[in-house]
């Protein structure tokens, strides 16, 4: 297994009293003069920024991607190559960004060049990754011009950190791209497990498999569900009543605005679970089975329940009023009462460690962010066996 070794913050202005030390390895000195650091006037500054907030306000994600169209329209991000402008936009504005953002002090930078940051930007190829530091170099430059009394001493001692930075990080790329390569077979079997994700099987030859993965792939609509009534055509009277009951359970817990989505989810697998298996909702309770259905619509299609969240187990006990042990177990019931197979368990992973989700085996199940998700996998997963079979 390979390993990466961490690169922790350096002491000196701005560290916490008693923290480890970085070990800065010599890299190689930056081709263009550090004297021109800065590379335009200040008009330049003023024009591409008039219409943003204050330099001193808060770094937030709005402001970092108003701050990076401003920087790409500038005489300092106009010149970069794409892969350099896609890699600095998915480290600013991706879902697992440095807390500091844009702020480019030296703990942002450790933070963006530490060799084990690269496995959290999945959606970038290794050569956009080897991009990087060019676009770290000129977005330092440029945000430091912003700033109101920076030194000039300041953006070189950052630029220098970069390149001492580099060589460890783009021998991390380079393994990285190494791993990528020689993972066919994982490749292969994540297209499937996303293909089962939205009710469709893949052949198991690769040229095959990657003409039927990109259809499969355009065909899939990324549009939200709507906010419909329960469908009760085809039920009988007994269990239209029983699924009107569980269904309104189900609304009282999805009422909020936020979750018309999970509600529409919720309503449709009730019906299916009606209309193949009607005896799976006679005995439970009215409450229980609602709980069971609401579980299995969250946890198909919301990957990350923070704790006390409102979709969280607990939650969907108490305001139904029933025991939250009892839940998971009823979900997958449900399930395989809709004849929707649940992937293997695998038992060599500890529990702890499993992947709670579920699978619901239909796109007419899953919520627009959770379908927008499976595109931008396959796609993922697509590019690289391209590359592997090139």
């Amino acid at each position: 297994m390979e390993t990466d070794d961490a690169t922790t913050h350096p002491k000196g202005p701005g560290a916490t009293a008693g923290g480890p030390t970085l070990h800065l390895v010599p890299g190689p000195p930056d081709s263009e003069s550090r004297d021109d650091h800065v590379g335009a006037d200040d008009a330049s500054v003023v024009t591409a920024t008039a219409d943003l907030d204050d330099p001193a306000a808060p770094w937030s994600v709005d402001r970092v991607e108003g701050l990076l169209d401003a920087f790409f329209d500038s005489p300092w991000g106009e010149c970069l190559p794409s892969a350099a402008r896609l890699a600095l936009r998915e480290v600013l504005t991706g879902p697992d960004t440095h807390p500091f953002r844009g702020s480019t002090g030296l703990p942002f930078l450790a933070d963006c060049l530490r060799p084990a940051t690269r496995e959290h930007h999945d959606a970038l190829s290794t050569g956009e990754l080897r991009a990087l530091p060019v676009g770290l170099r000129q977005w330092v430059r440029f945000t430091d011009r912003l700033g109101n009394g920076v030194a000039p001493t300041a953006t070189l001692t950052k630029l220098e950190y970069i390149d001492r930075l580099e060589p460890a990080w783009q021998e991390a790329v380079a393994r990285l791209d190494r791993r990528r390569r020689f993972d066919q077979p994982g490749l292969v079997v994540r297209l499937r497990e996303l293909a089962a994700d939205v009710g469709a099987e893949l052949p198991a030859e690769v040229p095959l498999l990657l003409d039927e993965a990109m259809e499969l792939v355009d065909d899939l609509s990324v549009d939200r569900l709507p906010d419909e009534p329960l469908q009760l055509a085809d039920l009988d009277p007994d269990t239209a009543l029983r699924v009107l009951e569980i269904g309104d359970h189900c609304d009282h817990f999805f009422r909020s605005a936020l979750h018309v989505e999970l509600r529409t989810a919720a309503r449709r697998l009730l019906v299916v679970v009606a209309r193949r298996q009607p005896q799976a909702l006679r005995r439970p309770t009215a409450r229980s089975l609602a709980g069971g259905i609401a579980y299995a619509v969250i946890r198909g299609n919301v990957s990350r329940i923070e704790r006390f969240d409102w979709l969280g187990t607990s939650s969907i006990a108490n305001q139904l009023g029933i025991s939250a042990s009892g839940i998971p177990t009823r979900a997958r019931a449900l399930l395989a009462a809709a004849d929707i197979e649940q992937p293997a368990i695998d038992e060599g992973i500890p529990a702890r460690l499993r992947r709670p989700s579920l699978r619901l085996g239909d796109p007419n199940l899953l919520t627009a962010a959770r379908r927008v998700d499976i595109v931008h996998h396959a796609d993922t997963a697509i590019g690289r066996l391209v590359e592997c079979e090139s």
